[in-house]
């Protein structure tokens, strides 16, 4: 066990062992992320390359003991089995002291001069470990092939997909948005006059998505019943269909799923989007910096803001500065500026917003430069009209103020701004909406609002059950919703468990949870000056 040869040989199988882990750690996936046909082939592959760790450790202990003299061979094949602890922490980290310790090896045999006489048996041993760390990288190489095999046998009773269906296929004429909606435990679709367009029959419905092919376009959505996942056409018909290897409320994972089939199976090269807007939660105005001058932004006629910026951590400084002349300069006098490199921010009519938190003032400069200050606990959020909308920290509360103090409008624990109306928390804790005169226009009488449609006219509402019940996934079971047409003030859809998007609210605690739920989602200039809501 001496010999050169052994050594060598020993040496060799750590560093062929060496790359087949590594070898593995990237060409299979995250387990987490796989299918059930992936999970299954990679477990059966992981299976076969602990065996060999504990091979490949006994041939390393024996190995290790014959040249226990040998204190560099000793350290070698001791950082082999040391490796060997790792393997249910990371596999990784094996393969590279695996490879390290053989080349450590293999670098002690050329320098060793003494001859010994190699044992044939224990070479054939080593030989056949070798030959067999082969033959399961082999197995990792057509890992995919296995994969693809396993699961036409697994769908053999589905549709598969065929490119040319589109081919075929016409353009239909349904321009409606179908919302996918969840009701007594199935899913369907509705329209936003509340009409039922799809049945409420799936386990799980998603949003539909929009696709190109053959210069047509096509809306298709992922559907479940029980173990068939399809994707269909808005008129139900099934493009194709596949064993569902996911469980049917893990929203998320479902949701992740049509993103790969749009881009890996629907061959989608446009930027993954469905067929809902994202909904506005913010109106800032911003002032693009000067090309090549990312901290100076063009502000007036007569004057540009400049801003220098610390590189050292201490406070940046901000200043008006002559468009005709750098050397006519004015100080703005405080703490911070909202910008970053590309834009300057503003509040919506214009003006600049400036915060001086250490001493509790803040303000804005207008177009003219005309400097305004408020001082207290308070955060001004924007300007509307005549109103100001600030937000008092004492208080924790909303409100419009006009000029500096003077109160117009009552107080609110949560705000979003639409066109012409606010949707505000009233100190009940429930949502109503209110017009610029800050007069109730309807009330909502519920404890959570999504915007989601409100580009539509739609708003989705809901109330608290005493005891929020949570399934294995952490998403809310007995929670009830409605659409409300806020233009007409109707409900046009009722008793919902589950609309779309709402799979993003899942939680890991409950409180945390709740809070989520029900705040509203809308940010101001400044909020990281003042810590988020």
């Amino acid at each position: 066990m001496k010999s050169r040869v052994v050594n060598a040989i020993v040496g060799l199988m750590n560093l062929v062992f060496g790359g087949l882990v590594l070898f593995y750690s990237y060409y299979i996936p995250d387990m987490g992320r796989a299918t059930e046909q992936e999970a299954k082939i990679a477990s059966e592959i992981y299976q076969y390359i602990f065996v060999l760790v504990i091979i490949v450790a006994i041939i390393n202990i024996i190995t290790l003991f014959f040249n226990r003299k040998d204190k560099i061979l000793l350290f070698a094949y001791g950082v082999s089995l040391l490796s060997s602890c790792f393997y249910i922490f990371d596999i990784k980290l094996i393969a590279i002291l695996y490879v390290l310790s053989a080349l450590i090896v293999e670098i002690q045999v050329l320098r060793e001069n003494v001859i010994v006489q190699a044992n044939t048996f224990y070479l054939i041993v080593v030989s056949i470990v070798i030959v067999s760390i082969g033959i399961v990288g082999i197995n990792i190489i057509t890992y995919k092939d296995k994969v693809s095999s396993l699961t036409k046998i697994e769908n053999k009773d589905n549709i598969e997909y065929d490119d040319s269906f589109f081919k075929y296929v016409s353009q239909l004429d349904d321009n409606d948005l179908y919302l996918n909606v969840e009701k007594d435990g199935k899913w369907g679709y509705i329209n936003l006059k509340g009409e039922t367009k799809i049945d409420f029959k799936y386990d799980y419905a998603s949003c539909f998505i929009k696709i190109k092919k053959y210069d047509k376009e096509f809306e298709v959505a992922l559907v479940c019943e029980g173990d068939v996942s399809k994707v269909i056409l808005k008129n139900e018909r099934t493009v194709f269909s596949y064993k569902n290897n996911i469980a049917v409320n893990d929203y998320e994972a479902q949701y992740n799923k049509l993103k790969d089939i749009y881009g890996n199976v629907l061959g989608q090269d446009e930027k993954f989007e469905n067929s809902i807007n994202i909904p506005i939660t913010e109106n800032f105005n911003k002032i693009k910096s000067y090309e090549g001058n990312r901290y100076r932004y063009p502000f007036n006629d007569e004057y540009d803001i400049i801003i220098t910026v610390s590189q050292t951590g201490t406070k940046n400084r901000y200043e008006f500065i002559k468009k005709d002349s750098d050397t006519v300069r004015v100080s703005i006098d405080c703490d911070d500026l909202p910008f970053d490199d590309s834009y300057l921010y503003l509040y919506s009519n214009g003006n600049l917003p400036f915060y001086k938190t250490s001493e509790k003032v803040q303000g804005w400069y207008t177009v003219g430069t005309k400097r305004t200050e408020i001082k207290g606990n308070i955060q001004i959020l924007d300007f509307y009209g005549n109103n100001i909308l600030v937000r008092d920290f004492d208080e924790g509360k909303y409100y419009f103020i006009v000029e500096k103090k003077n109160i117009v409008s009552n107080k609110y624990l949560d705000i979003y701004v639409a066109n012409n109306a606010y949707i505000v928390k009233n100190e009940s804790g429930k949502y109503e909406v209110i017009n610029s005169e800050f007069n109730q226009i309807l009330n909502l009488d519920c404890d959570i609002v999504y915007t989601t449609f409100l580009e539509y006219g739609i708003l989705i509402c809901g109330n608290l059950p005493d005891n929020i019940e949570f399934d294995e996934l952490g998403y809310p079971k007995n929670i009830s919703y409605k659409l409300i047409n806020v233009n007409e003030s109707v409900i046009i859809g009722d008793g919902f468990s589950s609309l779309y998007n709402i799979f993003n609210k899942r939680t890991t605690s409950e409180n945390v949870y709740l809070n989520n739920l029900t705040d509203i989602d809308f940010h101001f200039i400044g909020e990281k000056y003042y810590g988020e809501k």
